[in-house]
């Protein structure tokens, strides 16, 4: 059985629906609940699939939704313009890898991709941030480097790789690194420890060596630190300690955020110290701990103090705050962020940008958030509402 359009359920719905000023708008495709089922409704109010599983939108945009055949998941793809771009038969699972790149695996098998005459049988793909694929545990033995559209670039010998960070075109296999020509460039690997700067074992401990050129940065018997141009912070069994001005302090965990494949900062927390640096290891505050703290851009940093939503700029001065917040979470829209706000008072959520400026104000439920606005409850009605607070189309149900 394939994929089915459940047109049974369209009778009910137009009973309560009320289609407010749908005007014609691109066929943009949104994810929702409809009368208690996950659906995807188009910009003009059309159902394009609903059903008792789910629809989980992919990183090119387009839907993996899930039904259900004689207790055997039954999968289907649809691009964001509501086009079925691949149907499943039942048991299967499907995996967008590319813009025209779609894995199968059946139950109980491996993955197979058909791409460029060739048909590749894998257990495990990781996608780079160029675009290219990398496809692990070959039936054949080995990997496999795909393009981005799907034509063999490199076989390498090792069953499993993982990119290695900071170094562009390298993998880490187990213990060993291998370069950009395909050649094992060193053994003993730990781990790769922040700007393309690998932790070696050797025989009198460990090292920290720059992987590209060879330079060496440590030796000693520390096997765990992060290093960063000005940096170093050394886990211990009872934590990681760093140095502000001389003052040794005490962290629980250390966290980062990429900014175009490369950490843009670094933040360490302990129960009574925040501090973040910046990529090169210049401090750029020491402050008490925010309840939730979150990079949003570069120069902009979200926080929540006592159910205050604030933004700060990296020398943790205060640009704009709102009152009576309990819980904040970031989402992407278009090349963008906002900010997502639950209020303390009623059960609603207010969406900010990060200039804090309030888009869109008392929502219920959040199901998606496009550059195009968003699809939520709100007022006891679901649907889709633009960036000014205009309904494309809503339903009152009963």
């Amino acid at each position: 059985m394939k994929m089915r359009l459940h047109k049974k359920y369209l009778p009910v719905l137009m009973a309560v629906v009320l289609l407010s000023g749908c005007t014609e708008q691109p066929q943009e495709v949104w994810s929702l609940l409809l009368d208690g089922q996950s659906t995807l409704m188009s910009q003009r109010g059309e159902v394009i699939w609903q059903g008792d599983g789910e629809a989980v939108r992919n990183e090119w945009g387009n839907f993996v939704v899930t039904d259900w055949e004689n207790e055997k998941p039954l999968q289907s793809i649809i691009s964001h313009d509501g086009k079925t771009v691949w149907e499943g038969n039942a048991g299967e699972q499907l995996l967008q890898l590319g813009e025209t790149l779609i894995a199968v695996q059946p139950e109980g098998q491996k993955w197979t991709l058909k791409t460029g005459g060739k048909s590749y049988r894998f257990e495990r793909a990781e996608i780079q941030p160029s675009g290219q694929l990398l496809l692990c545990g070959l039936d054949e033995g080995g990997s496999v480097l795909l393009s981005s559209d799907g034509k063999e670039e490199r076989r390498f010998s090792q069953d499993y790789l993982w990119a290695a960070s900071g170094l562009d075109g390298w993998y880490q296999s187990g213990d060993v690194l291998i370069d950009d020509t395909g050649k094992v460039r060193y053994s003993g690997v730990q781990r790769m420890v922040g700007q393309g700067r690998v932790l070696l074992q050797t025989e009198d401990g460990y090292s920290v060596v720059q992987a590209d050129s060879g330079k060496e940065q440590y030796t000693g018997s520390q096997n765990w630190r992060v290093y960063l141009d000005e940096l170093q912070l050394e886990q211990q069994q009872d934590g990681i300690f760093f140095e502000v001005d001389g003052k040794e302090y005490r962290a629980d965990f250390l966290n980062s955020w990429p900014y175009v494949g490369q950490p843009m900062y670094y933040m360490a927390q302990g129960a009574q110290e925040q501090v973040l640096w910046d990529a090169q290891g210049r401090q750029l505050f020491l402050r008490q701990p925010a309840d939730w703290l979150e990079i949003i851009a570069q120069d902009r940093i979200a926080c929540l103090e006592q159910q205050t939503l604030k933004m700060l700029d990296e020398n943790a001065q205060l640009l704009w705050e709102k009152q009576g917040y309990s819980y904040v979470w970031t989402a992407k829209c278009g090349e963008d962020m906002v900010l997502c706000a639950n209020r303390v008072q009623k059960p609603t959520i207010d969406v900010f940008s990060i200039e804090g400026e309030l888009l869109l104000q008392e929502l219920e439920v959040i199901y998606e958030i496009t550059e195009h606005g968003v699809s939520v409850q709100k007022d006891g009605k679901t649907g889709i509402l633009d960036w000014k607070g205009n309904w494309s189309c809503r339903w009152e149900q009963e």
